[in-house]
């Protein structure tokens, strides 16, 4: 494993955008025991807040992207427990919305879904 200091940056969906440094590559990262912790307190989050959700895997599933210039995202704030709680409520209310429609796409005229 490579043992250098990188920084990356994270997003679920339509959440902000997170920083957080790391040693070693994307790879490692992606596999990491923490990002491993972090998609179940997710899932684990969403389940306990929306029933009957398919779309869990799609949500809490990261996009991780090394920063070229670390300098660059130096604004952006850290993954930290307040990040991951706003990462909670965005997801949650992102689930919601997409039960909704789909709701909405089975009560519509002519429905033909079993």
């Amino acid at each position: 494993m490579n043992t250098q200091q990188r920084t990356y940056i994270i997003s679920f969906r339509n959440t902000d955008s997170y920083r957080m440094t790391f040693d070693g590559s994307k790879e490692d990262l992606e596999k990491s025991p923490r990002i491993r912790q972090l998609h179940q307190e997710l899932e684990d989050y969403i389940r306990e807040h929306v029933a009957d959700c398919n779309y869990i895997p799609q949500l809490t599933t990261p996009h991780i992207q090394e920063a070229d210039d670390a300098g660059k995202y130096a604004g952006y704030p850290l993954l930290d427990a307040a990040a991951i709680d706003r990462i909670k409520q965005t997801l949650t209310i992102e689930a919601r919305n997409m039960l909704d429609q789909k709701n909405l796409d089975r009560n519509a005229p002519f429905d033909n879904i079993n």
